[in-house]
């Protein structure tokens, strides 16, 4: 037996010569399983479809569909008004309607005239490091004006600086660039950039 696409359904009793047989569904089949005990056949597909066969693929009976339980109570909140959630980066005008598509990364902003309240506010520091082997830096906090500089960042983005060419290169939050500890507000890089040339970028959206 075989299945495929548009509810088609072949039977073979020799692998060469096969007959398409007949079921009520034009939704694509995608797999088949045989349970000999009760000599059944059992299609599987699109949309919870489930239909079985126990005359070898002739006839076919389509099962009901996944019955989904009553839920004991539902939870809702009240409509978004105002003001702004960078974690769900939702739009802060009540006349928007939630289809808002966000595609500004780190290191770019808007104007605040124009989107007040409304997706990244991004903030920057460039940070030198006190060693030859310093790997840790504080990405909320700036040492010199001792002050947070956000409440709560949403995203990180980290580059090095070349001191000599000003020319900065993103480091991959991964094994092999560095590692976000949000509880600390720490970042960690695998490996110390050139001292005391170089600096590291850290840019956060809030």
């Amino acid at each position: 037996m075989a299945v495929g696409e548009l509810g088609l359904i072949l039977t073979s009793t020799n692998g060469i010569n096969w007959t398409e047989q007949t079921i009520d569904t034009l939704k694509d089949i995608n797999g088949i399983i045989y349970a000999e005990g009760i000599s059944t056949w059992t299609v599987v597909g699109e949309e919870n479809l489930i239909a079985n066969s126990t005359d070898n693929g002739v006839t076919w009976i389509i099962n009901a569909q996944f019955i989904t339980p009553e839920r004991d109570y539902t939870v809702s909140g009240g409509p978004f008004l105002s003001g702004y959630g960078p974690e769900e980066l939702v739009p802060g005008n009540t006349q928007d309607s939630l289809q808002l598509t966000v595609v500004t990364r780190p290191g770019a902003s808007w104007p605040v005239n124009q989107y007040n309240h409304n997706g990244y506010n991004v903030v920057s520091i460039e940070l030198s490091p006190s060693s030859s082997t310093q790997v840790t830096y504080q990405f909320n906090y700036n040492p010199v004006t001792k002050q947070y500089l956000t409440q709560i960042p949403a995203q990180i983005s980290v580059s090095v600086i070349n001191g000599s060419t000003n020319v900065s290169t993103t480091l991959l939050q991964n094994a092999s660039g560095y590692h976000v500890h949000w509880k600390s507000g720490t970042i960690t890089l695998n490996n110390p950039i050139n001292f005391p040339n170089d600096k590291l970028r850290n840019s956060r959206c809030l």
